[in-house]
């Protein structure tokens, strides 16, 4: 009678091969990574992502929408930190309205830098970190989008639809292969 069971396709040495060859990959990946980030525009209503770009870890990129009261652009320029978090950089506008400082404010332990460049007010930060940007997408004015070094604009009203809660942020390479893996759980809800 015959022994079934699993035969092994590969020889030792050709398995040790494989095995330091994943695990050389591995530890590619894993350098490359650490520059590198996935800034993540998400859906929340729907779970689902809705812009998906590859940023360097101290990239700037700015958001820029319409005040609802001036009808004046306002720009908010962030920052991908080293551990996947958004730094406001500064804001820039060019017409005091609802809720845009007049003068520095307190940012943490320190203040704000407050003043006037080429005809604008710009507003610096001292590296105010947050885990991510919590958005309600403008439905009429405000025309959210992102804007990139590159020229590259993500229009957040044409991305989710005016109305939608989005968060914008910056997660590691991983978190893309993640997303596809098909036994991934799902959030309950």
């Amino acid at each position: 009678m015959k022994k079934r069971g699993l035969k092994p396709r590969l020889g030792w040495k050709k398995g040790a091969a494989l095995g330091l060859l994943l695990l050389l990959m591995g530890f590619l990946f894993a350098w490359f990574s650490s520059g590198w980030a996935v800034l993540k525009v998400v859906d929340m209503e729907r779970e689902r992502v809705v812009f998906r770009r590859l940023i360097r870890v101290g990239e700037t990129f700015s958001m820029v929408h319409t005040h609802s009261i001036t009808k004046r652009p306002v720009r908010e320029t962030f920052r991908v930190t080293e551990d996947r978090r958004i730094a406001i950089v500064e804001m820039e506008f060019d017409h005091f309205g609802a809720n845009l400082p007049v003068r520095p404010e307190k940012d943490g332990d320190g203040l704000t830098e407050f003043l006037v460049r080429d005809g604008k007010y710009v507003v610096r930060y001292d590296e105010t970190v947050y885990p991510s940007l919590d958005l309600r997408v403008g439905q009429v004015i405000a025309r959210h989008r992102l804007h990139f070094d590159d020229g590259t604009v993500a229009d957040l009203a044409r991305l989710a639809g005016g109305g939608t809660y989005v968060q914008i942020r910056a997660d590691s390479l991983i978190s893309v292969v993640e997303e596809v893996l098909p036994w991934r759980n799902k959030p309950q809800k």
